[in-house]
C-alpha cells in the first residue's frame, strides 16, 4: 500500500488518470474505501468521467454497507 501511497503523492504520477484509476481500485478492493474516494475525485480529465466515476460509485456504495 506504499507504493500506492507514493503513486499519488508523485506529482508525474497524480496527473494520469489511469493511475489514479488504479490506485482506486487497489484501495477498494483491500476495504479502504475513503483513499479509494480520493484518488477517483483527484482526477479532473475526461478519462475520469467514466470508469472513475464508476469506481467512485462503487466505493460509496461499499462503505456504505459497512
Amino acid at each position: 500500500m506504499s507504493t500506492v501511497a507514493e503513486w499519488i503523492a508523485d506529482p508525474a504520477c497524480a496527473g494520469n488518470a489511469m493511475t489514479l484509476l488504479v490506485a482506486g481500485m487497489i484501495y477498494a478492493n483491500e476495504g479502504n474505501y475513503v483513499e479509494a474516494l480520493k484518488s477517483c475525485h483527484t482526477g479532473l480529465n475526461l478519462e475520469m468521467c467514466g470508469p472513475g466515476r464508476a469506481a467512485c460509485a462503487q466505493g460509496a456504495l461499499a462503505e456504505q454497507s459497512l
